[in-house]
């Protein structure tokens, strides 16, 4: 297997092909043919475009003109409107919750229920700040998987937490990328989330991803851990 991903390289088929131009050349002259063979094999080091289809028609979208209680709970902090920041403004506000709390301002979509699906949404980071999307969330039993984006540089990094041990204990690292996600500018979160497979990206870039082995609830959330985290242009479909 290591052969045959060494042989997949493109660089290394266009050497092969180079040493075989040489042997059909090394006798008698097929210039022709030889040119118009490597042009072929140079083709393998163009990447082919990628474009992006439109998502499918949401089955809940929140652009936070204001904080929709029929829409949102809130388990814990205060979340705000901000009037004048966002992704154009208004946007949500994630502050640091006073008392302390480890999910600081925490919201879940309320009657909603999803098994499957993508959820979308635009960010903004604080120096130090945290931004949390979970899914597969059991509330009653406080237990979920959640994609992390991570401003802070030692100890941690994005990826995808879980917390499956009940109420009282904290969460833990489940697939880590080893990347980080930079503060004080817009990024677009994506989860792609089935019983299957669950992939996340920032920016349209894949980040990681797993195969769940367990899915605990199916409510859909957010929240904010260490500083102030800005939220825009929320949305979520069930077909994927």
């Amino acid at each position: 297997l290591k052969l045959l991903d060494l042989l997949f390289q493109p660089w290394i088929r266009i050497a092969i092909t180079g040493y075989l131009l040489w042997l059909i050349n090394i006798h008698e002259s097929s210039l022709l043919f030889s040119i118009l063979l490597m042009m072929i094999s140079i083709t393998l080091l163009w990447k082919p475009r990628i474009y992006i289809t439109k998502n499918p028609a949401p089955d809940r979208s929140d652009g936070f003109e204001e904080l929709d209680s029929d829409i949102w709970q809130t388990q814990t902090g205060q979340p705000i409107v901000e009037n004048n920041f966002g992704k154009p403004s208004p946007g949500l506000g994630l502050p640091v919750a006073t008392p302390a709390e480890a999910t600081n301002s925490f919201l879940i979509l309320k009657d909603s229920e999803f098994e499957r699906g993508i959820v979308e949404c635009d960010f903004y980071l604080e120096p130090g700040a945290v931004f949390n999307i979970i899914f597969f969330c059991d509330l009653d039993n406080n237990n979920w998987y959640m994609a992390r984006y991570d401003s802070r540089s030692a100890g941690s990094s994005d990826g995808f937490l879980i917390k499956d041990r009940g109420r009282g204990v904290n969460w833990r690292f489940h697939s880590m990328s080893g990347t980080h996600t930079s503060e004080k500018q817009w990024h677009r979160a994506r989860i792609e989330f089935t019983s299957e497979k669950v992939t996340m990206y920032k920016d349209g870039e894949l980040v990681t991803g797993f195969n769940p082995t367990e899915v605990f609830g199916k409510q859909i959330g957010f929240f904010n851990e260490v500083q102030h985290v800005h939220v825009d242009n929320f949305y979520i479909t069930k077909n994927i």
